[in-house]
Formats: structure tokens, sequence, C-alpha cells
């Protein structure tokens, strides 16, 4: 009998990695086109070309998908103003500012997983700032 061969613990890591930002790059095409209510899962799952169950192994739900996306969306305009900050940043700043501030612009806040403006850390406040 062979035995099959191993998959290294990088190449997992590597794949779900993979696999992840394939759905958050489809959220983010549905959660533009479609804003909040109207995206479902099914219709990531399209976009992202995975299955829903493949979606829900991800994440749990339509909220934690999107609350995924907005910390995603955090982290990358803080990491560009840090890095226009301190006069490193290559290329625009606010390249993604456009889609991001539609989608942004698009929402009742009060109504999402995040909460309403006023609950949200400084940091958060200022890259939403900055962004739109």
């Amino acid at each position: 009998m062979v035995a099959a061969p191993r998959t290294s613990l990088h190449a997992i890591v590597e794949e779900e990695s993979s696999k992840r930002r394939q759905i958050l790059d489809g959220a983010r095409k549905v959660f533009l086109e479609l804003g909040f209510d109207g995206a479902s899962m099914g219709e990531i799952a399209r976009a992202a070309a995975v299955s829903k169950g493949t979606l829900y192994v991800y994440f749990d739900s339509k909220d934690a998908l999107f609350t995924a996306l907005l910390e995603e969306m955090h982290s990358e305009a803080a990491e560009r103003a840090q890095a226009e900050a301190a006069g490193t940043a290559g290329g625009d700043l606010f390249a993604f500012g456009g889609e991001a501030a539609r989608i942004m612009a698009a929402l009742d806040w009060a109504a999402t997983p995040v909460g309403p403006v006023e609950s949200w850390p400084a940091s958060l406040r200022f890259a939403v700032r900055t962004v739109l």
C-alpha cells in the first residue's frame, strides 16, 4: 500500500489564505453592486466562485463577512495613511478610496455589526474620513 503524500502546513495555510482572499474579493464586488441589504451569501459565493458550504467554512454569516471586509479596508487605509505620514507611500494613497466610499456611503451604520459611527474607535473614524 502506498501512503498518500503529506501536504505541508505551509501549503495548507497558503491555500486557506488564498481562498479567504477569493471570498473577500467576491464579497467586495457584491456589496458594491447590491449593498449590504441586497447582497446574499449565495450571490457572494457565485461572485467568489466558491460553494456556499465553502463560504460558510470561512464566514458564519453575512455580518461576519461584512465585518471582515470592513476590518480589511480599515487596515489598508491605516497602512496607507501611516505610509503617507512617513513619506514612504508609493502610488496614490487614496486609490482604493473610491470603491470604499461608495460602499460606506450606502450604509446605515447603526444597522451593521460595527454599530453607529459614534461607537467606533478613533482610528477607524480617522481611516473612514481619510478614505471618504
